[in-house]
């Protein structure tokens, strides 16, 4: 700044002192300092803010302008903060020890002769108000952002297709339940005179009676009457009459018995002659034979002709009561346990339906006829295991990510840690992660402290070994049995439709735990399971009648059903 220039500023000073007002209560808020000049040389030092910013000055020049509002001097004594007056402290500059203009640039002579070289103003001066003070904000530190989280892929469940269950028949004509009612009828009357073969002797003789109430004396009006209670077989009467007339209690007991069998297999053979013989008639008739005095095997050889008597009576009454039907129609059979008769003059396979229940299946000439309950699948030839099927697991599967498993077979818990979280796991468990990549730090258990590994897409298995517990990658592979099939099964492995053909075997591999639907056979029951190894097989199950999986049991084989044949 040159001669000239710094007259005009103390000119203009000047004038602005000239024109304050005296008046003693302008006075009172009026600052100089404050309210003229401030102002006035804002502007005018911005324009020239940066002329004299060379040397040591680190802001040099007329760039510092008034920010002190709350200092106590007054005027022009405090510009920047300085304690000396006037303009003697115009810029203190860098350790000066001179006085007003002296110090203009950091000089420790005095007036306008140190070489000064006035810069030239680059900058547009333009008015600026004065500033205020205002509180700086506290600084917060910007949140970290937000670790990226592995999304699991969603699954949707693939539908598998149907699976058919061969449980065909066809009904039974009205014929036929003719024809199986003389036939079993006849069984019947049979199986009466077998009874009365093995009985023989068991009875009364009535020669030999008449002979020894005449030897006892016994009036003749008495023996008629005794003889007409054994005739009618009123075993009761006879004991009585012979205890009063022969005064011998043993001998009527004897003969209440032999009076008691011969009645009993009389009203038996009645009874089948006319068909009307009933499973009540066989229980009394079991009663009553069994206080007779007979030895170990005559007994054994009763009791199995009513037994055999009794399921031909049941067989009787089923056929008695089936509905008749066309005989070539195609019938549902009932699926789970239902009571079955056995029937050596039909095929082995061959199923007729009674229509009330009972089903007839054909043992190709193998036995008798027989009435059992059981499954009418495993009877036809059809797979079925009597155990308990594969539990249904429905979990979602895993298909990609990291799977960690706890065998069931380890028998222990195992300890682990990701993500600087700690977990356990129990035996026959799995924890599925998403990502393809995690480490896995876990206790090796005893002293054999910790050990970390990263770990990709694929199955792990926590291991006992004789250093503690390791971590190992795993390969899945399962085979489907379907071998005493007679029919192709279909089915969903990891999500994907296959099928296994007839007394046909498939193995599936995978480097996560095995997932396999299936459709059970009725068209509504989806059913999941969880294989981690080893082989299932395709059975029925034999509460329901449909299809399952089963841990490998064998099974019976089956054969086709044939022609219409007469199943008496």
């Amino acid at each position: 700044m040159n001669y000239a220039m710094k007259s005009l500023v103390l000119a203009a000073v000047a004038g602005f002192s000239m024109a304050v007002p005296s008046s003693a209560v302008l006075a009172q808020n009026f600052d100089f300092g404050r309210d003229i000049a401030a102002p006035f040389l804002q502007g005018l030092m911005e324009g020239a803010s940066n002329q004299n910013n060379s040397g040591r000055n680190s802001g040099g020049g007329m760039r510092y302008k008034y920010e002190a509002p709350s200092q106590s001097g007054s005027g022009w004594n405090n510009w920047r903060n300085d304690s000396g007056s006037g303009w003697n402290n115009w810029n203190r500059g860098h350790n000066n020890s001179g006085s007003g203009w002296n110090n203009w640039n950091n000089n420790s002579g005095g007036g306008w002769n140190n070489n000064y070289v006035q810069p030239q103003p680059n900058y547009t001066p333009q008015y600026y108000s004065q500033p205020q003070t205002v509180a700086r904000p506290a600084v917060v530190e910007a949140p970290a952002p937000p670790a990226p989280v592995a999304v699991k892929k969603e699954i949707v469940a693939v539908t598998p297709k149907a699976n058919a269950i061969n449980l065909q028949g066809r009904s039974i004509t009205a014929a036929e339940i003719q024809s199986g009612k003389n036939l079993f009828g006849s069984q019947v009357q049979g199986m009466v005179s077998d009874l009365e073969q093995e009985l023989r002797g068991s009875g009364v003789d009535q020669a030999a009676l008449i002979a020894e109430l005449s030897s006892k004396q016994v009036p003749s009006e008495t023996q008629l009457q005794i003889l007409q209670a054994v005739k009618n077989g009123d075993a009761a009467q006879t004991q009585i009459l012979w205890t009063s007339a022969a005064k011998d209690v043993n001998r009527a007991s004897e003969l209440y018995k032999k009076v008691a069998t011969q009645q009993l297999v009389k009203d038996l053979r009645d009874r089948a002659d006319s068909l009307t013989v009933s499973a009540g008639d066989i229980r009394e008739a079991r009663s009553a034979l069994s206080k007779l005095d007979l030895d170990a095997s005559k007994r054994r050889s009763v009791e199995s002709i009513l037994g055999v008597m009794d399921d031909t009576l049941k067989i009787l009454g089923a056929v008695s009561t089936a509905v008749p039907g066309m005989g070539a129609d195609t019938t549902r059979l009932p699926a789970g346990s239902v009571p079955i008769i056995m029937n050596p003059k039909l095929p082995t396979g061959h199923a007729v339906s009674l229509g009330n229940g009972y089903v007839m299946i054909g043992t190709g000439g193998v036995g008798a006829f027989e009435l059992t309950n059981g499954s009418v699948a495993q009877s036809m030839g059809l797979p079925v295991a009597p155990g308990s099927p594969v539990a249904a697991n429905d979990t979602t599967m895993t298909l990609d990510g990291v799977v960690l498993i706890n065998p069931s077979n380890t028998g222990t818990t195992v300890h682990y840690k990701l993500k600087d979280t700690d977990y356990t796991m129990d035996p026959g468990f799995t924890q599925a992660l998403a990502g393809d990549s995690w480490l896995v730090d876990f206790h090796r258990g005893g002293s054999f402290g910790r050990k970390s590994y990263k770990v990709s897409s694929g199955a792990y298995a926590f291991t006992p070994t004789n250093q503690g517990w390791e971590l190992y990658s795993k390969t899945f592979e399962v085979m489907v049995d379907n071998s005493e099939n007679p029919h192709e099964f279909n089915y969903a492995v990891q999500n994907e439709h296959a099928t296994v053909g007839p007394r046909q075997t498939e193995t599936h591999t995978s480097k996560y735990p095995i997932y396999i639907r299936f459709d059970r056979g009725n068209g509504s029951s989806i059913k999941q399971v969880k294989v981690q190894e080893g082989t299932v097989k395709v059975a029925m199950n034999p509460s329901d009648g449909l299809w399952d999986l089963y841990s490998p049991e064998s099974t019976s084989e089956s054969t086709g059903s044939g022609s219409f044949i007469p199943a008496f």
